[in-house]
């Protein structure tokens, strides 16, 4: 009995101090902008769960950082986010730029899935979110010029993902992630001071009522949370409405 306790602290142990060592170097750095790295504890960006990173006179930094599982993280350089996918006992060296908007993944045991974030560019701003002409057009418009070219690109970028030899438990938490952040831009359609909001309002809670609420992957990354948080208030204004057309179980049909 006593060994298996001891087997136990160790593993608890383990655990507890796992680490994620990030370095690497920023190019052109004039010593004036500041590098910290966000790790929600469960979703959105909050500044309590910002970390400040050192950085040297010559742009080098580096820090160790605890983390008990798969962890999404921004890290912050001229108010740019970086999403970065860290994990236990990993590591990665990475290069930025002062001058431009680029991270370099260098080398290091996390090269291969964080390369694979950057290559899909997850929370890439759709170009629906910044043309209003959208906001004007009718249902069947809504599907044919905004829906099917948008969640087209999303595929492709799950696709890439699907295909890449990363770990299948980071393909399946990155394409997620992908899925969720497709739903959340889709509800920020609907905020954005519409021309005809009751179309788009149809148009979104259509969609979201087609969406499996549930999580792909547990734990479930920063982004399946707001895709939540929206599913609920989609259903509030369809129950506003007096439209239901979600099942007992609360799953959408």
């Amino acid at each position: 009995m006593k060994k298996y306790l001891i087997l136990l602290l160790l593993a608890s142990s383990t655990a507890a101090f796992a680490q994620f060592k990030l370095n690497g170097k920023i190019a052109n750095y004039a010593g004036t902008s500041d590098l910290h790295i966000n790790i929600p504890v469960v979703y959105g960006f909050l500044s309590e769960n910002s970390v400040a990173i050192p950085v040297n006179k010559n742009g080098s930094f580096a820090i160790t950082l605890p983390v008990k599982g798969p962890k999404f993280a921004n890290l912050m350089f001229q108010a740019y986010p970086y999403w970065l996918l860290l994990h236990p006992n990993k590591a990665i060296t990475i290069e930025l730029d002062a001058g431009n908007k680029i991270i370099k993944i260098i080398s290091g045991s996390g090269q291969p899935e964080n390369i694979i974030l950057q290559k899909v560019n997850l929370t890439e701003t759709p170009q629906f979110l910044l043309d209003d002409r959208y906001t004007t057009l009718d249902n069947n418009a809504l599907n044919n010029q905004l829906l099917k070219p948008y969640f087209a690109a999303r595929d492709w970028k799950i696709a890439l993902v699907n295909q890449s030899t990363i770990n299948p438990a980071y393909k399946k938490l990155i394409a997620a992630e992908i899925k969720y952040f497709a739903y959340n831009n889709l509800h920020e359609l609907t905020d954005i001071g519409a021309a005809n909001p009751a179309v788009l309002n149809k148009f979104v809670a259509d969609i979201y009522s087609r969406a499996d609420v549930k999580p792909a992957t547990m734990p479930a990354g920063p982004l399946y949370y707001i895709f939540v948080n929206n599913y609920l208030q989609e259903i509030e204004k369809r129950c506003l409405a007096n439209q239901h057309p979600y099942s007992n179980d609360g799953r959408a049909r």
